[in-house]
């Protein structure tokens, strides 16, 4: 069995009028982490 080593949930991100449905991960240890950020867009 894989051991998670971060702490993951659903968010929300406010812009202007607008509530994202996001994820947020984080790590369980303290210390300084690499981020990536990733944005869909869909296009209508």
């Amino acid at each position: 069995m894989a051991t998670q080593n971060f702490h993951g949930r659903p968010v929300k991100v406010m812009n202007q009028d607008l509530e994202i449905d996001a994820y947020l991960a984080e790590p369980l240890g303290e210390g300084r982490f690499p981020a990536v950020v990733v944005i869909q867009e869909i296009l209508e």
